[in-house]
Parts: C-alpha cells; sequence; structure tokens
C-alpha cells in the first residue's frame, strides 16, 4: 500500500509537470506571435486591377500611420466598417489605409461598390490570394485593425469598432 501511494504522488507530479510545461509553451507560442507583426511585415499583395503593392515600403505620404485591415466582403460586419470609415473619411485622412482580403476579386468589387469605400484616396483594397496575410497574423477575426507608426504595431483591434479608436492625428 505505501508504494502504491509514491506511485500516486509520482504520477501526479508526472501530469503536473507537464502541464506547466504546456501552458509555458502556448505562453511562448503567443509571444513570438506577437513578436512577428510587431514591425510591418513585407508583404506583396495585388490589388483588384492586377498590380502589386509592398505594404510595408508602399510611397504614401500619410503621416507614417498605415492601418492594415483584415476584411471579407460578405461579413455584415466589415461592410458596417467600411461605411464608417467612408462616413468618417476627413477624420481619418492623416492614415493610409490597406484593407486586406482573401476573397476573389469579384465579391470584392461588389463590396467596393455597396461601400463606397473607392471614395477615399487613401484606402487601398488588396486580394491576399495566397493567404500571406492571414498566415503571418496567425488567422485573426474579421473585422481585424493592425495599426503602425514608421513601421511599428502600435494598436491591434480584433471586431468591429467606433472610428475613434483609429483617429491617430
Amino acid at each position: 500500500m505505501l508504494m502504491s501511494k509514491k506511485k500516486l504522488v509520482l504520477i501526479i507530479f508526472f501530469i503536473a509537470t507537464i502541464f506547466l510545461l504546456l501552458v509555458f509553451y502556448r505562453s511562448y507560442l503567443h509571444k513570438k506571435t506577437e513578436n512577428e507583426y510587431a514591425i510591418m511585415p513585407d508583404l506583396i499583395l495585388a490589388n483588384i486591377n492586377g498590380s502589386n503593392t509592398n505594404i510595408k515600403s508602399h510611397d504614401g505620404n500619410w503621416n507614417n500611420y498605415r492601418i492594415l485591415n483584415y476584411f471579407n466582403p460578405n461579413c455584415e460586419h466589415c461592410e458596417n466598417m467600411a461605411k464608417i470609415l467612408v462616413a468618417n473619411k476627413t477624420k481619418i485622412s492623416a492614415s493610409e489605409i490597406f484593407m486586406i482580403t482573401n476573397a476573389d476579386s469579384i465579391t470584392t468589387k461588389k463590396f467596393e461598390n455597396r461601400t463606397g469605400i473607392t471614395e477615399l484616396n487613401n484606402v487601398k483594397i488588396l486580394l491576399d490570394k495566397q493567404n500571406l496575410f492571414l498566415k503571418h497574423f496567425n488567422y485573426p477575426p474579421v473585422p481585424s485593425f493592425f495599426i503602425y507608426k514608421n513601421n511599428i504595431l502600435i494598436k491591434k483591434i480584433f471586431g468591429e469598432i467606433k472610428v475613434e479608436n483609429i483617429i491617430l492625428n
């Protein structure tokens, strides 16, 4: 009987050790993922007409703020966000916004027409045909906003938001 208590204690200790290792490993992976997008990624994505844009080295003159907005053209929240951006175009004019989707160009063009987002000269819609953005940002929910200044992440937001959360003057 004494031997079985020792075995039981060893088994519990072994299970607790494995559990703690898994918790620390998940924390390490999460931290690693956070660090991977702390600096603006050097991704080349296509726009609807087929030309490529490098989101890191794009030659925009927008007060050094860049907002990466991952969206789905069939997402009601994403459509609401696009309409909010259009309605607040003067408030967001100091930022360059890349709206990125992995949807096809036909669906995305319909989204542009429904929302009027093409009215904004500081917004570019890009197609992530190879899921590079998704993989780099660890498959974020839609809509997601990654806000950079001088290519350094300063804020990330998941879900539908108020436009005041992305105004960075």
